[in-house]
């Protein structure tokens, strides 16, 4: 008698600690989710770099809501496994008082044996409930190392978004459409700058260089001083068109003028780069170089090297 006395007195200070400490507890959780809540909201408004505000917001808001919720769970779980341990305690204590009296009093076998078996059904149900709530707290440790797992997808398909918008809708400039006019010694380059891109250039300058040369120029090694020529902005599939020319002397005359498959020194080279701006207000460099056709004047086809778009 004196064991179910004391079984029944740690039942009711379990009890009574299990209710006080509860919602105290749990009140506790859910305040440290809405301060989490409005820490990510505060964050949000604050950084001055972040595009997608009201995304960035409700994605990690729900992501905070979800694990407050998860640790809720948890905690409840936790007591409520706490309280059928202290019932699992209890009905063992009544178990060996039962079988105590089954000795002392032999009248009363088949009642107890009864009992007992009773008894020990519901130490099964209660085993089998703290079972199904350990898997319970497994299941929801799984859903929020999944719900982590899809913030990070989302966060990387936004990055790849980006990335693809940018290289389809930004300006792509570059030297095309070379012709030649002129004789003797005077000669006119024509050149256009077009936009192949999707979006406006902006701030495009163009450094231009006509060279008389026993060599390939490298359309890289021009002077930071040099003078920009200002195009303004360009509109997509749109273009601007250069002219500068080169006065020859009669020595020169006479190299460009030999027949093709003779020797010759020097060519006719036109180079010099592009330089812009785009939408997202990146900005670009473009490099091309050419040279005039030997057996054809009036032609000019692009350097074996030199030409390197951006």
């Amino acid at each position: 008698m004196q064991e179910n006395l004391d079984a029944e007195s740690d039942y009711d200070n379990a009890t009574k600690n299990n209710k006080r400490a509860s919602p105290r507890a749990v009140w506790t959780i859910a305040a440290v989710g809405v301060v989490g809540v409005l820490v990510i909201g505060l964050i949000a408004i604050v950084l001055p770099n972040m595009t997608e505000r009201i995304k960035f917001f409700t994605t990690n808001a729900l992501s905070v809501l979800l694990l407050d919720v998860i640790v809720v769970q948890a905690y409840i779980y936790s007591r409520q496994w706490e309280v059928m341990k202290t019932q699992e305690r209890i009905l063992e204590r009544q178990a060996k008082a039962f079988e105590a009296q089954v000795i002392t009093m032999q009248g009363q076998l088949t009642a107890i044996s009864k009992q007992a078996d009773i008894m020990n059904d519901s130490l099964q149900h209660t085993r089998s409930l703290i079972s199904q709530n350990d898997r319970a707290i497994d299941a929801a440790r799984d859903m929020a190392r999944a719900a982590e797992a899809s913030v990070e997808v989302a966060e990387r398909n936004v990055e790849i978004a980006h990335d693809h918008m940018w290289h389809a809708q930004r300006a792509y400039l570059a030297a095309t459409d070379i012709r030649i006019e002129g004789s003797d010694n005077k000669r006119m380059f024509h050149l256009k700058v077009k936009n192949f891109g999707n979006t406006p250039a902006s701030y495009v300058d163009l450094f231009l260089k006509l060279e008389l040369s026993e060599s390939l120029p490298d359309s890289r090694a021009y002077d930071g001083d040099i003078e920009w020529r200002s195009l303004g902005a360009i509109p997509p599939s749109d273009f601007v068109e250069e002219v500068t020319t080169i006065e020859l002397s009669e020595e020169e005359q006479k190299e460009l003028a030999r027949a093709p498959g003779t020797f010759r020194e020097p060519d006719l080279y036109c180079w010099g780069c592009i330089r812009y701006k785009d939408v997202f207000e990146d900005g670009h460099v473009s490099f091309f170089s050419f040279k005039q056709d030997v057996r054809n004047v009036a032609r000019v086809r692009p350097s074996p090297t030199g030409n390197e778009p951006d």
